[in-house]
């Protein structure tokens, strides 16, 4: 049993020091909450980084711009029938959230999930959308190369970066520029890798830190990628989970890498869901979350051993909850906010 113990805790020993190994020194935390598919009032929010700061998390991310809604409303964009967040109530959230040491991350799409804000382009100029938008697909803008659509992808990002502005976290600020599920990337790689630069160059001139999500990305396009762009790892596609790369191709590239695993990490609220629906929730994030273990084709709960990765997020996804009130929200959001954020 002595010899059992002693290699049992060697083993235990062994297993610590390559956790330890496998993730950065200024490992972040955060939260990501898609307001694009449903409303959150401002009030909702900042109980959200209440949740948040209580329990030592870094930042909230805000997705806020998909194929359904733009639930920002930027100067000259026409009213819809959702909701949205005026600047000044993003303004008082940033305000809010700062003062309580917590980050707000802008989080955008491009050049795909872009349908509603190409639509507000629409109605603004359609000349100009003719010339942004992709041939193949209403919701995703022309990344082949075409100025025009790189012009006013550059001017609507800066848009965003000055909302977003927090001089306390200057130097750390970063922005998702997208790159989720994008049309033809697998065949036109090289294209995509390229349109990205450009966006990233933007991006990094204005202070921030462009991330941009896996699946669109190649083995190859990982070689073209600006290296000072960081990665969100939720997923690989069983269609093309072997030309996607894997977070050990990033880390080769120098690239980092934020733990989005779409398993342990994703949550979509419900009116379907019950309190103890909740808790099965918590009780699968603390059995299996780990800062790296990600989701890959073939594996939920992968354990991976490099040290680009910097960070991992618990994200909430509203395609199923149209029916909850802004409480009702809370009530199943917390309690797992509050889990994910106490796992070592």
């Amino acid at each position: 049993m002595k010899w059992g113990l002693s290699m049992g805790l060697s083993l235990m020993l062994i297993f610590t020091i390559f956790q330890t190994e496998a993730v950065a020194p200024t490992f972040q935390k955060g939260v990501n909450i898609d307001i694009a598919r449903k409303d959150y009032s401002l009030e909702t929010l900042k109980k959200i980084v209440d949740t948040i700061a209580q329990y030592d998390g870094d930042y909230l991310q805000l997705h806020f711009a998909d194929d359904q809604h733009h639930a920002i409303a930027f100067p000259g964009m026409s009213s819809t029938k959702r909701d949205t967040l005026s600047y000044e109530e993003i303004k008082a959230l940033i305000k809010y959230s700062n003062e309580r040491d917590v980050m707000i991350v802008p989080d955008i799409d491009l050049p795909s999930h872009a349908g509603a804000l190409l639509e507000q382009l629409k109605k603004q100029d359609k000349g100009r959308y003719k010339a942004v938008v992709s041939e193949f697909s209403e919701n995703t803008v022309d990344y082949f190369g075409h100025q025009e659509a790189v012009k006013w992808s550059r001017e609507y990002l800066k848009e965003v970066m000055s909302l977003f502005e927090q001089p306390k976290f200057k130097g750390e600020q970063r922005i998702v520029i997208g790159g989720d599920e994008v049309p033809g990337a697998m065949a036109h790689q090289k294209a995509f890798v390229h349109y990205i630069n450009q966006l990233a160059e933007t991006v990094q001139n204005e202070g921030y830190q462009p991330q941009i999500w896996n699946d669109s990305l190649t083995k190859q396009g990982v070689q073209q990628l600006d290296d000072h762009v960081s990665v969100l790892f939720w997923t690989q596609h069983e269609a093309t989970h072997q030309q996607q790369a894997h977070v050990e191709d990033l880390a080769k590239a120098n690239i980092s890498v934020f733990n989005y695993n779409a398993q342990t990490l994703y949550f979509l609220p419900s009116s379907q869901h019950s309190k103890q629906t909740i808790q099965k929730q918590q009780q699968f994030i603390e059995r299996h979350y780990a800062d790296n273990r990600f989701n890959v084709f073939d594996d939920a709960h992968h354990v991976v051993g490099q040290p680009n990765i910097q960070g991992s997020t618990l994200s909430f996804w509203g395609e199923h909850a149209d029916g909850l009130s802004q409480q009702e929200m809370l009530q199943q959001l917390q309690p797992l906010i509050k889990t994910y954020l106490t796992q070592n």
